[in-house]
């Protein structure tokens, strides 16, 4: 479900939501702020009494040591719904979390001066707070909570019982520590923490506990973004959203936002940073609804009928609903990454499909779709690059009723140079949309298969295989008619979609000949 809107004191900025998750509502907000600054967050508002929900903090890989991972290498292996960054760490290769710290029932560590989340195993009882003291042990201390579950620390609370606060003192035990809400925190940063304009990562809770906030923001110009402070737009986000407590996890080059496998957001450093630990949500991707009937269907990346594989994302804030996924190509022999749009067909016909293309540099000129009904399989390679900003018209293909979906692969052929080479080709996933051909519906398929654009096409390009040079039936150049034995024939269109004088007259004698044949 993907809903819209801007609200009046929000004029340049836009939200767009989607639940992909059952329990889980993502948004993706972003526009100018009052002063033209660009602004762009992540937000995931979890509710906490869905029993599809369940939560887990992270550990580099799964294990209380001070080296570190990624927030989205963590969550792929987990399989989460949604991960952000979690507790503060130092340089040094051998340091772990440096505040309260607890997964699965584990209790590793608790920081009596540093504010933490922290969760019932069932979750009927979360709190934002600072939970005792023990020393970093070898198996679970005595004295942890036995209510404790899943805990991440950080700090410090910024939000308590719907009001904000910004209290500092120096602390005496250490000049180069601040005391700010009752947490210790980096003298050197403290400062300037709330009223700096920065990526942030923030974590809030509703006050009867039920629902979960976590939102990131990013900045440093990463994706263009000026940042955000949290004494102003992350309160003001919290507040809007229903929280009544929040407090600050890492922030900086370590903001990350995990979201139906991949990293949503752009971190500061251009690539996504190593972190010692991450708060996952899981849950159930919300049932495919999508039917292609009588009317045109258009399907989002964003939607739950879209379902990525890999572990190889990035996202865009460009496209059909605000944002898009992409990827890069490479000429493997076997994908990498992947992702699939699937749908159902109410009635066997003639159907036109297209993709949209939004523009984030140069995309693959050998973009491998695959389109897959109970009619059979059909594969086409097109030209992303030469449909940069606009829709793009893949081809006319007859499905079968039932079960069917798109699919796009990474193996394109295309070298991958690296993240830094401008030659480094994209692969790019957005919306697609299928529509019926209303008037040639009923006629194609009822002699048992061919659609007429296949007739005299030869070949059975549904065996071709998306990382090979040349497909049987398929220009990548230019656009071929494509046909199969299995009732699923195309029109194939590439960077020059095929609209001439041939083609007409191959429709033209195919109706000919469907009227002699009544």
């Amino acid at each position: 479900m993907l809903l819209l809107g801007a609200s009046p004191a929000r004029a340049q900025m836009a939200d767009v939501w989607d639940e992909t998750f059952e329990g889980i509502r993502h948004l993706r907000r972003s526009g100018f702020d009052e002063a033209g600054v660009f602004q762009s967050y992540h937000v995931a508002i979890v509710d906490l009494g869905d029993p599809s929900v369940s939560l887990r903090t992270l550990l580099d890989h799964d294990e209380w040591r001070g080296a570190k991972e990624t927030v989205s290498g963590m969550a792929d292996r987990a399989g989460a719904a949604v991960a952000v960054n979690g507790d503060y760490w130092s340089w040094g290769d051998a340091d772990p979390p440096q505040g309260t710290t607890a997964g699965e029932g584990t209790c590793y560590r608790a920081h009596p001066e540093r504010s933490a989340f922290a969760a019932s195993r069932d979750l009927g009882r979360a709190e934002i707070g600072r939970f005792g003291t023990w020393p970093i042990p070898d198996g679970p201390p005595d004295d942890c909570p036995e209510w404790f579950w899943n805990a991440v620390g950080a700090g410090p609370q910024f939000l308590f019982d719907g009001e904000a606060r910004w209290d500092a003192s120096a602390n005496a035990n250490d000049g180069n520590m601040v005391d700010i809400n009752g947490d210790t925190w980096f003298g050197a940063e403290a400062w300037g923490w709330g009223d700096g304009a920065d990526p942030n990562t923030a974590l809030g809770l509703s006050a009867d506990g039920a629902t979960l906030i976590l939102a990131t923001c990013d900045g440093r110009d990463a994706g263009g973004a000026g940042g955000c402070r949290m004494a102003h737009e992350m309160v003001d986000l919290m507040v809007e959203l229903g929280a009544a407590d929040a407090l600050k996890l890492d922030s900086g080059g370590s903001t990350t936002f995990y979201y139906d496998g991949a990293v949503q957001n752009v971190p500061s450093g251009g690539v996504e940073r190593a972190v010692v630990d991450a708060l996952a949500v899981f849950s159930e991707r919300v049932p495919c609804d999508a039917r292609l009937g009588g009317e045109p269907l258009t399907i989002d990346d964003a939607s739950p009928c879209f379902e990525p594989s890999g572990d190889a994302w990035w996202t865009a804030a460009v496209g059909e609903g605000g944002s898009c996924r992409w990827t890069w190509a490479w000429d493997g022999a076997q994908q990498d990454s992947s992702g699939r749009w699937s749908f159902e067909v109410e009635a066997a016909g003639r159907y036109r499909l297209e993709a949209y293309l939004p523009d984030v540099g140069l995309s693959s000129a050998r973009a491998p779709y695959a389109l897959i009904s109970a009619g059979g399989e059909e594969r086409v390679v097109v030209d992303q690059d030469s449909a940069r900003g606009r829709w793009l018209e893949i081809g006319t293909f007859v499905l079968g009723a039932g079960s069917a979906r798109v699919e796009l692969y990474d193996h394109t052929g295309e070298p991958y140079l690296g993240a830094t080479d401008p030659a480094s080709r994209k692969v790019v996933f957005d919306a697609v949309r299928l529509t019926p051909l209303d008037s040639e519906r009923g006629d194609a398929g009822a002699d048992g298969g061919g659609a007429d654009a296949g007739d005299g096409a030869g070949g059975d390009a549904g065996g071709g295989d998306p990382d090979s040079g040349a497909r049987p039936g398929v220009d990548a150049g230019a656009g071929a008619a494509v046909g199969g034995d299995e009732g699923c024939g195309c029109l194939a269109a590439g960077p020059r979609r095929i609209r001439g004088h041939l083609v007409w007259l191959l429709l033209v004698l195919a109706a000919r000949g469907r009227s002699a044949g009544r």
